[in-house]
């Protein structure tokens, strides 16, 4: 199943629910509350084993973004001064540093637990590895107690003894109220994942109606979504569905200044996001009384060198990272070059140009190994920027910190093929094809540029095939053009429908390719180039179209 034929069948779906929502306010009836009641939520997602603090140094050398220890700190402090506090995850621990595939996410976990954090939500790519890794990670950081997993939507027939961690739902009481926490995990996982025997049931909106009646008959006073959906989603079923009171926003690494109001047939739901890698913890004070849910107070708390670290977590982490570079080296403490200025990953959304300074960087690391005509990747298989200043080993791996090598713990490895120029473009089509979405299909490339018009129907000639220039001329249909990219992108090329020939995997890894691209480079200077054009902006036909937001769900 297509992603398009997932979010359509959604859409129809929250459609006819909404009628049955008012069903729902008159059958179950929110909780009583006989007195007011203070909460505090704080809520993080997308942490991606984020556990070093990363990102440009301040003037004392510190990394100035992140690190778990200084959220741990943050945490701490407000438990200790605050009554009546809930904390959660909306998901996706797994996966982003070496910090994951050198102890895959045990640490993290242990650390949350040690907080006191109530819940997780289960993400996408939670599943990378599949079920059995999850469980034993699972095992292994919750031995002395941890917290549940929440997701309503995963079906764990085929593989029932991930239910004693993983629940659809929880009732927590604090203070003198009763909470209703339900979790929801996004079906991407079924397409670029590894769930299986688990699957993500797509019937979110029938399921999250279900959850919340369950939650209402447990006489609770405030139900709260813990979402690994990403904002569309969660916006057309808390507007839908009524007795959400609260969404907490994982899958799209967004995070929200203030609190989002959505209107649904019983009243508001509020939407709040904290970001990613541990860049922001959020904090939301709720009053709950006779009269329902207020919102008090919200902020977006930065987790940045001004916040000490706490102490004992700061010596865990110490020890993780001396396990590391005993393996491999200086790892996170010795740079190997230095960049100019920010590569990103993310295309401009008002500039004509779409290839983005690390994709150059990656594609072109690509061909330098194998002397290809062409090398791809995609905007979703790029998983974060590299800074300006100096460039650690650890810097290059977040950016390339895709699929995993049991015998070396790096990720995915680099891989040669062959494709005709017609399957290329059918394949440049498909990236494409959901380009109002967001750049996770948008080939990235080296030895090729081309053009497409986001304002033409998906799948119908969006990729002009003469804007199509392979070493600077024109594609050729029933030529055969020599390709490397990763194993990982070879892998998904049968769902869009292209033949490889010729698949050859190597010994290299992506990163490793990387990382030595960028060492002989020294000075790191990439900036977007052409290689791939927005011919809708270029026209200026962009004013007829809405922009695209540019966060970036993973």
């Amino acid at each position: 199943m297509t992603p398009y034929a997932i979010y359509f069948g959604i859409i129809m779906k929250l459609s006819l629910l909404v009628l049955l929502g008012f069903s729902l306010i008159l059958l179950f009836p929110a909780g009583v509350q006989s007195q007011e009641d203070t909460l505090t939520i704080l809520h993080l997602s997308d942490t991606h084993s984020h556990l070093v603090p990363f990102g440009p140094k301040d003037e004392m050398g510190d990394r100035t973004i992140g690190g778990i220890a200084r959220a741990a700190s943050v945490v701490r402090s407000i438990k200790q001064s605050t009554s009546n506090v809930l904390t959660l995850h909306a998901g996706d621990f797994f996966q982003g540093d070496m910090m994951f595939n050198a102890y895959l996410g045990v640490p993290e976990l242990q650390i949350l637990a040690g907080l006191g954090f109530d819940a997780m939500a289960v993400g996408n790519h939670e599943f990378d590895l599949s079920p059995s890794t999850l469980e034993s990670s699972l095992v292994k950081a919750f031995a002395d107690g941890g917290f549940p997993l929440l997701s309503a939507n995963l079906v764990l027939d085929g593989y029932p003894s991930l239910n004693q961690y993983i629940s659809p739902f929880i009732v927590k009481l604090v203070g003198g109220s009763r909470i209703g926490l339900f979790g929801m995990t996004s079906p991407t996982a079924n397409l670029y994942s590894s769930p299986a025997p688990v699957f993500v049931d797509t019937n979110l909106v029938l399921i999250a109606a279900a959850a919340v009646d369950s939650l209402r008959a447990r006489n609770t006073d405030l139900i709260i979504l813990l979402s690994h959906l990403g904002v569309s989603l969660e916006r057309l079923i808390a507007s839908s569905i009524p007795g959400i009171d609260i969404v907490i926003s994982g899958h799209d690494h967004v995070a929200f200044e203030q609190p989002a109001a959505i209107q649904n047939p019983a009243g508001t739901t509020w939407h709040v996001a904290a970001g990613d890698f541990y860049r922001y913890l959020g904090e939301l004070t709720v009053e709950i009384g006779t009269d329902g849910l207020s919102i008090i107070d919200y902020q977006l708390i930065p987790i940045d060198s001004s916040v000490p670290e706490e102490p004992m977590t700061a010596a865990f982490i110490d020890s993780l990272v001396a396990g590391i570079e005993a393996r491999f080296g200086p790892f996170y403490s010795e740079p190997i070059a230095y960049a100019e200025t920010d590569i990103e990953e993310i295309p401009n959304p008002v500039e004509e140009n779409k290839d983005t300074p690390l994709g150059n960087l990656i594609t072109d690391a690509y061909r330098r190994v194998t002397n290809t005509q062409i090398a791809l990747t995609v905007g979703g298989f790029i998983s974060e920027k590299i800074y300006q200043g100096p460039v650690t080993q650890a810097d290059i791996f977040r950016s390339v910190s895709y699929g995993y090598d049991p015998e070396t713990t790096f990720g995915s490895k680099l891989v040669t093929f062959e494709l005709t120029g017609l399957d290329l473009t059918k394949g440049l089509e498909f990236g494409v094809s959901r380009i109002e979405e967001d750049d996770e299909l948008l080939v990235q490339a080296s030895g090729m540029s081309y053009a497409y018009d986001r304002t033409k129907p998906s799948f119908r000639g969006r990729i002009d095939p003469r804007s199509i220039l392979i070493g600077g001329q024109p594609v050729d249909p029933a030529a055969t053009y020599t390709v490397t990219s990763t194993d990982e992108i070879a892998g998904l090329l049968d769902l869009v429908g292209v033949t490889r020939m010729n698949l050859r995997i190597l010994e290299m890894h992506e990163f490793t390719a990387v990382k030595n691209y960028v060492a002989q480079l020294d000075t790191v200077r990439y900036v977007s180039e052409g290689r791939i054009v927005d011919l809708s902006v270029a026209t200026g036909r962009e004013k007829e179209i809405a922009v695209p937001e540019s966060y970036e769900p993973h």
